[in-house]
């Protein structure tokens, strides 16, 4: 049997070294007298900042080049839609100029050609003669 006071000094001991009852192995402490940096150490330091600045700087510069190129698209593709709009215009205007019953209104205006009556055709034989009006046939089948 064990006695109390060796009993205490078990508790004691248990609790502070844990299971294994053996006291843990004291670590050499480092003391903090100042943290010593070696020259290639500072040369590595300094080259990094150098790079990752020199990278930063080329970032910058590659950013503007690509702005001023996005710039002069931008520009260009402002000018052929420009563009555009005038070709649509224009094809507007062929078409309207070329349009059958303006090409009929400016001459019967400017010219003063009409189309002929039905008495006023000639043919060369009878057996060619067209039943009805040639010219109502004509501008019938222009339109469609």
């Amino acid at each position: 049997m064990m006695t109390a006071e060796r009993w205490y000094e078990y508790q004691n001991s248990y609790k502070r070294y844990g299971i294994d009852m053996k006291p843990q192995e004291a670590r050499p402490v480092k003391q903090a007298s100042g943290t010593v940096i070696t020259t290639n150490e500072k040369i590595k330091a300094i080259t990094m900042v150098l790079f990752a600045g020199l990278l930063c700087i080329c970032l910058i510069v590659i950013t503007a080049y690509t702005a001023g190129v996005k710039y002069e698209i931008n520009s260009i593709n402002k000018g052929n839609a420009e563009l555009m709009c005038e070709i649509q215009n224009l094809n507007v205007d062929i078409k309207n100029a070329t349009n059958l019953r303006t090409i009929e209104a400016k001459a019967e205006e400017e010219l003063g050609m009409i189309y002929p009556s039905p008495e006023q055709f000639v043919f060369l034989s009878a057996s060619e003669k067209p039943q009805g009006d040639f010219a109502a046939l004509l501008k019938e089948q222009a339109y469609d």
